[in-house]
């Protein structure tokens, strides 16, 4: 799930290097979608859940690093 996650976030990092709000929107449906798992007690452990809310260098910010 990490890896899906990470692989998201990169691909719309390359789509919206400057437009913050559509990169965060674009990660809308996946973050409800493991939120809705956790609750249920579906998916992954609390610990992986955990991990995709740690602050983390992505290549969002190395993309608003570079404005």
């Amino acid at each position: 799930m990490s890896k899906e996650y990470g692989e998201l976030k990169s691909k719309l990092a390359d789509k919206y290097p400057t437009d913050t709000d559509s990169y965060g929107d674009g990660k809308n449906d996946f973050v409800k979608k493991i939120e809705k798992e956790a609750l249920n007690g579906i998916g992954q452990s609390a610990e992986n859940i955990t991990q995709l809310y740690l602050p983390q260098k992505t290549n969002r910010s190395i993309c608003l690093e570079k404005i």
